[in-house]
């Protein structure tokens, strides 16, 4: 586990790099838990490492009953793992396709005397990475900080008993100066993000008086939201294959009509929460709309597609509750009413229809596996669609118009 470094000229006590670049040579873990659905898939976490630029040379897969306390996955396989190292002297990190402890972390670097990443790690980087704007930034800052704050208080304990884990040195004062400086930089960062929250809610507000129709662009991270964003609208938006391109929303309009497009950023599978609770303002851009458009990637197989689809109702689900509820309380029946009176409107949007034979069958074979999830979570009809040659893009546009 490696903390940021704080001081020098630097404005912010955040400097994330792990010292690790791009094209470094790793290797994956898969650790799957008992009755835990497609997790030996490695397209996701391989996907994450190549969005980081990084070089993975194996991969190790693990069937376990409950996580070990110490090192997560068995200490056999950490003992295989740790020969495969000897073997191979330019490793340089591992990453764990799921989300580690602080004393995982710590007992497995000293272990096998690499960099270990876990999942959650990695999806912060590369938000960190593709972040641009004033607010981006300050989300992602404020979420690398308050994700370490288990890590640092680790490092604390671990300091007090005369340990000096990771690469951060210099003693039990220096370790509790950080974590004093961590807490006064997240406390700043929450007041000035709360100010661009009100410029933002403003601004939506602005849009609606003005008579515009909202529309967001939603969907598991690389289903071609961007890409069909710049279809719409003419933005000239980067489209390529790397995970949460989108960090930022962005909003265009649709040729001379009121309606408003809005790009924004991905939802995955166990997104760490701490990314939730940052970007919170930026997510309230998918659910304070007249209607959500949940992007799917028609070319994956069926299973893929229904375990994505899942996660993103289940994550707009969430953002609904949460927008209509204070933390910790209940909802009653009143507040029910009302989220199902005021709920945007939701349609699938089944996309990159270029690339498969039958789509419209493809896409009625999956719609009757979900009508549960149809009829929970109210989705109004379905498209079928492609970005790239704008194949039913017309038919969709003059439906969301009447």
């Amino acid at each position: 586990m490696v903390l940021p470094k704080f001081g020098g000229t630097r404005t912010s006590i955040v400097d994330i790099g792990y010292d690790i670049e791009a094209g470094a040579k790793g290797f994956v873990i898969i650790p799957k838990l008992k009755n835990q659905f497609n997790s030996w898939k490695t397209d996701e976490i391989l996907g994450l490492c190549r969005t980081l630029e990084y070089s993975v040379s194996e991969v190790f897969r693990q069937k376990i009953n409950t996580p070990n306390p110490k090192y997560y996955i068995g200490r056999g396989k950490v003992e295989e793992i740790a020969e495969y190292i000897k073997e191979n002297p330019s490793v340089e990190f591992a990453v764990f396709d799921c989300a580690l402890k602080p004393n995982q972390i710590f007992n497995l670097e000293r272990t096998l005397r690499v960099r270990v990443l876990d999942r959650n790690t990695l999806i912060l980087m590369i938000f960190f990475h593709h972040a641009r704007t004033k607010e981006a930034k300050l989300q992602i800052e404020y979420a690398i900080l308050k994700y370490q704050i288990p890590y640092i208080t680790e490092l604390v304990r671990r300091s007090k008993l005369g340990e000096h884990p990771g690469l951060m040195t210099g003693g039990e004062y220096k370790v509790e100066e950080y974590y004093r400086l961590t807490k006064k930089r997240i406390k700043k960062i929450k007041i000035e993000l709360s100010k661009i929250n009100i410029s933002r809610d403003q601004r939506r507000k602005n849009r609606r008086k003005r008579g515009f129709v909202l529309a967001t662009l939603a969907g598991y991270t690389n289903s071609g939201k961007s890409a069909l964003l710049r279809a719409l609208t003419g933005l000239d938006v980067p489209v390529d294959d790397r995970m949460f391109s989108t960090v930022s929303p962005k909003t265009r309009r649709f040729r001379d009509t009121n309606l408003l497009f809005t790009d924004t950023v991905g939802f995955i599978r166990n997104i760490p929460t701490q990314l939730i609770e940052a970007f919170k303002s930026t997510l309230e851009e998918i659910i304070d709309v007249d209607h959500i458009l949940l992007i799917v990637d028609i070319s994956e197989d069926k299973a893929t597609i229904i375990e994505k689809l899942g996660t993103s109702l289940r994550t707009i689900d969430q953002l609904v509750t949460e927008s209509y509820t204070l933390p910790g309380k209940n909802i009653d029946a009143q507040t029910s009413d009302m989220m199902l009176q005021k709920r945007p409107n939701l349609y699938l949007v089944f996309n990159k229809c270029d690339l498969v034979a039958d789509s419209k069958t493809k896409s009625e074979e999956i719609l009757n596996t979900l009508q549960e999830k149809i009829a929970i979570y109210g989705i109004s009809s379905s498209y079928i669609i492609s970005a790239k040659t704008k194949h039913g893009i017309k038919e969709m546009i003059e439906s969301l118009n009447r």
